[in-house]
């Protein structure tokens, strides 16, 4: 995943044409419908929560009639859930700066986004994903995805949703209480954002120009 990133990055910013590049800087702030999925998860239920952050838009310049560009974001994002069992469940608020790095395409004002998205660990609450006796280590670094679309106006106000999903699991491997070997549970984030945003530097209704007056006619002299 990290070459992955890596390779993303590069790609991007090989594509940047000089003469069309146009950098954006922009805020947001939404909701966050958040549980745990994958093999491993038990009686996992939704946990509302919120995000919120900073947004960059680079204009790529490419695509005829519709605008593609690249859209790194810093968030603060609380996820988790609200499980009903203690075994094989989040049962937790897990607190996350979020940095997904999205190829935007904006087609009259619709959009759509995807790409890979990097989550740095900050807190939570008690994280009893295999008994409420045994301590859990949740993951400093998790990797995943996010897609979505939206609408934004010319002038930079935007509304979305947008859906993220874990690729890597919430917890660190634990020793097996056998000794021999270890378990890393196989659950992950998911969530569901909704948000509304604006991006600075939108255009602007130019003043309307003065018409010309026509060129007056010439006068034919007086006769004598």
């Amino acid at each position: 995943m990290k070459t992955f990133l890596v390779s993303v990055l590069l790609m991007v910013s090989l594509a940047l044409p000089g003469q069309a590049q146009r950098l954006r800087l922009g805020l947001k702030a939404g909701a966050n419908l958040g549980n745990g999925v994958g093999k491993d998860v038990q009686q996992s239920k939704l946990r509302f929560a919120y995000h919120g952050g900073l947004t960059a838009n680079i204009s790529l310049g490419l695509l005829g009639d519709s605008v593609l560009s690249f859209q790194p974001e810093v968030l603060y994002s609380i996820k988790g859930d609200q499980a009903t069992a203690t075994d094989s469940s989040i049962n937790s608020s897990l607190t996350y700066i979020d940095v997904p790095l999205l190829l935007k395409a904006n087609i009259a004002g619709l959009f759509f986004e995807a790409g890979p998205q990097i989550s740095f660990y900050r807190s939570s609450g008690p994280v009893t994903f295999i008994d409420p006796a045994t301590t859990t280590t949740v993951s400093k670094t998790g990797y995943g995805v996010a897609v979505g679309f939206g609408y934004q106006d010319p002038g930079g106000f935007n509304v979305g949703w947008r859906y993220t999903r874990g690729l890597s699991a919430i917890e660190k491997s634990i020793p097996n209480p056998t000794g021999q070997g270890s378990t890393t549970l196989r659950i992950y984030n998911s969530t569901l954002q909704f948000y509304v945003g604006y991006l600075f530097g939108g255009k602007k209704s130019k003043p309307r120009a003065p018409e010309k007056e026509p060129a007056s006619e010439a006068k034919s002299p007086a006769p004598k």
